[in-house]
């Protein structure tokens, strides 16, 4: 919608000139919106930045960093809670490449037919992707072996959320066989072949990396 001092100047050029300032004014606002959303969009990509401490303290001090940064903004400290929000990014991605690692451990130990290693590391290709979704998304995530009870909760914005979480559940399932049983019958235990674990883990690891990117801008 035109200011009204521009549509009179529209409405004294008539004709032609006035559809082609009309069409001008358009053209100019699409870009203005398009250059914004790039802006912002090239912003987001680079927010995530490392603490000035290491990770594990960082976590330990802000528990749950959703609400440590709203404490700050509460205070008046917007700068620090940008802060904060950025080193919660580079927390996540330093376990989405976790994630990727043991994907790339599972990929090799398939080549080499290392069944129980292909089981193991897919699923915690899986747990660590999941891990990174969880905290982003919650603020915080325990960093004890009671996590893994959480593997399965996905926000419910997350593509095919009853999917995956059934997927990861088998997963997991998989992994403690493979890790703890020797016994007669377990490999007939074992409904999913080493072949579809891998390709589950890789399908897994590619949605949870674009869901990161799409929703909060955190590109690996």
């Amino acid at each position: 919608m035109l200011s009204p001092g521009v549509a009179r100047i529209v409405a004294k050029l008539g004709g032609k000139y006035g559809v082609m300032l009309r069409a001008s004014m358009k053209i100019a606002r699409q870009i203005c919106i398009f250059l914004a959303d790039l802006f912002s969009r090239r912003r987001e990509l680079l927010m995530a930045k490392a603490p000035t401490v290491d990770e594990r303290e960082f976590l330990r001090l802000t528990r749950n960093y959703s609400e440590f940064r709203a404490k700050l903004t509460t205070l008046g400290l917007p700068a620090a809670s940008q802060e904060v929000s950025e080193n919660a990014q580079h927390v996540a991605l330093c376990w989405l490449r976790l994630a990727l690692e043991h994907r790339d451990d599972a990929q090799s130990a398939l080549a080499s037919n290392r069944d129980r290693a292909v089981y193991s590391r897919s699923y915690y290709a899986v747990y660590n992707a999941s891990k990174s979704v969880r905290y982003v998304v919650t603020g915080a995530v325990s960093l004890i072996g009671d996590d893994h009870k959480k593997v399965s909760d996905l926000p419910d914005d997350f593509p095919d959320v009853a999917k995956w979480a059934e997927t990861i559940t088998k997963l997991k399932e998989h992994r403690l066989r493979a890790d703890y049983d020797n016994w007669n019958t377990t490999t007939a235990e074992l409904y999913l072949s080493s072949a579809d674990a891998v390709a589950l883990s890789e399908e897994f690891l590619r949605e949870a990396a674009k869901y990161l990117e799409s929703k909060y801008g955190i590109k690996l």
